[in-house]
């Protein structure tokens, strides 16, 4: 995997520095409140994915215009206790969203090697174009390496895509009509929450149509940023 970042500004290379920073603070604060298991499980890899990752990266909150790349970030982690982002992450997450040396948003994922390998095994293609043109931002010194990529048969990549397409847009379909339902009621509070399930089951159809792949979350904000 790469690992250099001479590809962009000093000031990106900084702010990446920081989120790394940060990740090793939340988990070590975390740890020091757990018990002797957990104080055992351990920050394997934090890898870079995405435009950043590439020359696909914009930036143009500095020219007026406002959009701007995430930078997308892979933690993974020695056990599936680390996984838990309602105990784990959700302060780091808030750190990289206030902390004032990152004026780029941050969006990462957290998994276990297993998890990833078990996925690269598979085929699995948002994974194997993680370690393919990823960065590795840090690496546990004598910790084990990401499995070999494996590819996937395009009809089988078909069956899968096929199958995750007519389930979620099924389920979007089937909340859209409650959601309607709700509303010759006037249950408004119901359609609110109705509505934001079917926005949940589109971006997780478009994300598992185009990437096999979606984050276990049910935050439409990490959603869309995903999906764009």
């Amino acid at each position: 995997m790469k690992t250099s970042l001479d590809h962009l500004p000093s000031s990106k290379r900084r702010e990446l520095a920081r989120v790394v920073e940060i990740v090793h603070e939340e988990i070590a604060d975390a740890q020091a409140l757990a018990g002797d298991r957990q104080r055992r499980d351990r920050l394997l890899k934090v890898v870079l994915f995405g435009s950043y990752a590439g020359d696909k990266w914009v930036d143009e909150k500095n020219v007026g215009k406002g959009y701007q790349s995430d930078y997308d970030i892979l933690i993974v982690v020695s056990h599936d206790r680390l996984t838990d982002g309602s105990a784990w992450w959700y302060k780091a997450e808030d750190r990289m969203l206030y902390e004032p040396a990152i004026a780029t948003p941050v969006n990462f994922i957290v998994h276990t090697l297993d998890e990833v390998n078990a996925a690269l095994s598979e085929g699995r293609y948002f994974f194997s174009d993680i370690v393919k043109e990823g960065i590795a931002l840090y690496d546990l010194k004598g910790g084990k390496a990401f499995a070999v990529p494996q590819s996937l048969p395009p009809e089988r990549a078909l069956e899968i895509t096929t199958r995750h397409y007519e389930w979620w847009i099924g389920s979007a379909e089937n909340y859209h009509a409650l959601v309607q339902d709700a509303a010759t009621r006037g249950m408004l509070n119901e359609c609110a929450f109705l509505l934001h399930q079917v926005v949940e089951r589109l971006y997780t159809c478009l994300l598992l149509v185009f990437t096999n792949y979606s984050p276990p979350t049910h935050n439409l904000k990490t959603l869309r940023r995903m999906a764009e």
